[in-house]
């Protein structure tokens, strides 16, 4: 379009177009943000909800300390003694604090897995200005609640969380890495940040649980052949991850505390069963 052939009229009328136009647009952006932050707020209201109504159980009442230094000799104790995880500590901490600190910190953490798990599979965030978007995430948001095995003891209690759901989001972090570095795509910084992220998510997957430390180090090490068949450059990151990975890994597994909880009478009639029999009892977890 030229301009200067147009009168003085016809760039009034044009330029007002144009404004309609954007006006237009950026109500529609609007419109998106409001419907995404509607989906954001619904499931962290969710969660909150869930969250403040479970019950504190025997472990809240075990593991309320009356100082971070308690808390610390406490895990310490713990380590060698019942529970060797690293989620008992976050736990801890957070019943030093109180409840409060769950419920503010639970619902964040439950979005974002679920922001991680869209990162995993389309190799990008949500993109806020589309409504494409919103089905597939709002399905792994529903997934993510009702899809889980035991979502009262994974999702809602203190212990449970700490212990299985909110350990993933270093494992879901990995898995995004990895799938980008696979794919060539989203190359990470080489930088010094970085590599205390890599050290320090690398030892939480490592002593998280009994599922999670082990399959890490299977992925970690079929993704390490792969790179190498595929002649896929591997940055530092990932060797400073499943180092530490490894590192804890070791410690959970060597803890006496592991084989203490195992032969306590709880857990005694479980642990004599033959290996059938124990995955045919776990089968109604699988919803």
């Amino acid at each position: 379009m030229n301009w200067e052939e147009l009168s003085n009229s016809e760039i009034e009328i044009k330029l007002k177009e144009m404004e309609f136009e954007y006006n237009k647009n950026s109500n529609e952006i609007n419109k998106k943000y409001i419907l995404w932050a509607l989906v954001c707020t619904l499931f962290l209201l969710f969660i909150f909800i869930f969250s403040y109504l479970y019950p504190y159980t025997e472990d809240e009442y075990l593991y309320t300390y009356s100082s971070i230094k308690e808390v610390l000799y406490e895990y310490f104790l713990s380590y060698q003694l019942w529970n060797p995880r690293i989620g008992l500590l976050a736990a801890s901490i957070i019943l030093y604090f109180g409840k409060w600190s769950f419920l503010l910190l639970n619902p964040f953490m439950q979005i974002a897995l679920v922001f991680a798990e869209f990162y995993f599979i389309f190799l990008r965030l949500p993109d806020f200005k589309e409504i494409k978007d919103i089905i597939p995430f709002s399905l792994l948001a529903i997934f993510a609640v009702f899809t889980v095995s035991s979502p009262d003891n994974t999702l809602f209690w203190i212990g449970g969380a700490c212990n299985y759901s909110w350990v993933m989001l270093p494992f879901m972090l990995l898995l995004c890495a990895l799938r980008g570095a696979a794919e060539n795509k989203n190359v990470i910084l080489d930088t010094i940040p970085l590599h205390i992220i890599a050290l320090a998510c690398g030892f939480i997957t490592g002593m998280s649980n009994e599922n999670n430390s082990p399959m890490a180090l299977l992925i970690m090490g079929g993704f390490y052949l792969y790179a190498r068949y595929k002649k896929i450059k591997i940055q530092p990151w990932f060797y400073l991850f499943f180092a530490s990975a490894i590192v804890g890994t070791v410690l959970l597994f060597s803890a006496d505390g592991s084989y203490n909880r195992a032969t306590s009478w709880e857990f005694a009639g479980f642990v004599t069963l033959p290996l059938t029999q124990k995955l045919f009892m776990h089968i109604n977890h699988i919803q």
